[in-house]
């Protein structure tokens, strides 16, 4: 699933320990100072308003790579 692949990404770039099995993206912190953890929250907020959709958005792997660039760059106007 390319969805998962790029949550599990995105997640994996954004310092995120990760597990991904099929569909099932599993994704932690750990032992980050406040700071840290208020951002990776943060992250993750804008990381599911960004991929509700994206299954009908991400037809390839090549797409999938452009949309995990444009949301570690900020650019979430990608993915309305």
């Amino acid at each position: 699933n390319l969805r998962a692949r790029f949550l599990s990404e995105v997640l994996l770039r954004s310092n995120f320990r990760v597990d991904q099995r099929g569909d099932l993206v599993t994704a932690w912190m750990r032992r980050y100072n406040r700071k840290a953890s208020e951002e990776g929250l943060t992250l993750l907020g804008k990381l599911m308003g960004c991929a509700r959709q994206l299954d009908m958005l991400i037809p390839d792997e090549k797409t999938m790579h452009y949309f995990i660039d444009r949301f570690l760059e900020g650019d979430y106007q990608a993915f309305t």
